[in-house]
């Protein structure tokens, strides 16, 4: 998927930085607004481009710019009104699907994911075909979700991602067996990612074979020093059942194509894009620590240092080294 086929699968949306035609009406906060996007200060472009839509709430670079300042805030409620919009006025981004899907999925509301996909929003392929198997999966219906991730596991660019999420949703459902025949399909100690590795481990320990997931993950980690990964070891050396957390319920699996789509697109875009993902991500599961970390890491890149240690900080049980202090530059 890198290389350049990311890119294919996954076109970005591009912020306009160009005047609108009647900006005339509240052309400071229209400068501030843009000043404020082009340094990632999403903080203050929330601000002004919300002023500016006060003058001009019709105007679709003002709203797609709104919309993006708060997504960077991972304000996703702030967001939704603004993408609602959108879609009322027929300007249909990319963005303004990742933040319908994003707010229903928050509130279970899957008849207007489905609603949504059958009119003609979309982000992508492989995104619009796994959030319609999640959709299922949150309205309880295995089977129909089984059948949409089939169809998109047809896809062979995007095969093994497809098999990677009915592999949790049938594990999210209980079905560990089969859980377990989909994420050991690749071979010689090859895992589809390093979260697909962890979702397998939870899913032998289930199965009562945590040798056979600590010899997994010897085998796929190595030595490493990854937290996440030392403990779920010591968990399973000490004989302990780990329970199946990876993705809890629906929500949390559209939270994880997100987080998936932001891991594809790393190194072959803008991080101001891939931080709508990883903000999603973290809005639908607030447990997902991974997410959390992209983000931040994101920020720190974009020299959003402040913004990047509030997002470490959000859940201070779940980061409380790093809390407490200011960001700092590599």
């Amino acid at each position: 998927m890198k290389n350049g086929l990311a890119r294919a699968v996954f076109a970005g949306f591009l912020i306009s930085t160009a005047i609108p035609a009647d900006a005339d009406a509240n052309l400071g906060a229209y400068l501030a607004a843009r000043q404020a996007a082009m340094e990632a200060d999403y903080q203050a472009a929330a601000r002004y481009y919300t002023e500016a839509l006060v003058a001009d709430p019709t105007n679709p670079q003002l709203l797609e710019n709104a919309a993006n300042s708060f997504t960077g805030l991972g304000q996703f409620d702030r967001a939704a009104p603004i993408a609602d919009q959108m879609v009322a006025l027929e300007i249909r981004t990319q963005l303004a699907s990742i933040i319908r899907f994003t707010s229903a999925a928050s509130n279970d509301n899957w008849d207007r994911v489905f609603s949504d996909l059958e009119s003609g929003l979309m982000v992508s392929p492989l995104v619009d075909g796994l959030i319609q198997g999640w959709a299922a999966m949150g309205e309880g219906d295995v089977d129909r979700a089984i059948e949409n991730f089939d169809a998109a596991i047809e896809i062979p660019q995007t095969r093994n991602y497809s098999i990677y999420h009915k592999a949790l949703a049938l594990a999210s459902a209980g079905d560990f067996e089969g859980a377990d025949a989909l994420l050991a399909s690749p071979k010689d100690g090859r895992a589809f990612s390093s979260r697909s590795a962890i979702a397998h481990a939870q899913v032998l320990s289930q199965l009562s074979r945590n040798s056979d997931a600590l010899e997994m993950l010897q085998a796929v980690f190595g030595q490493t020093r990854n937290s996440t990964v030392l403990d779920l070891r010591t968990r399973l050396t000490n004989g302990e059942t780990v329970p199946f957390t990876m993705v809890r319920d629906a929500k949390a699996g559209i939270g994880e194509v997100f987080l998936m789509v932001a891991d594809l697109l790393r190194d072959e875009t803008a991080d101001g894009y891939i931080l709508t993902y990883t903000r999603a991500a973290e809005y639908l599961d607030s447990t997902n620590t991974e997410a959390t970390l992209a983000s931040a890491r994101l920020l720190e890149q974009m020299d959003r240092y402040e913004l990047a240690s509030e997002t470490y900080c959000q859940n201070r049980s779940r980061q409380p080294r790093l809390c407490g202090g200011r960001a700092r530059p590599h």
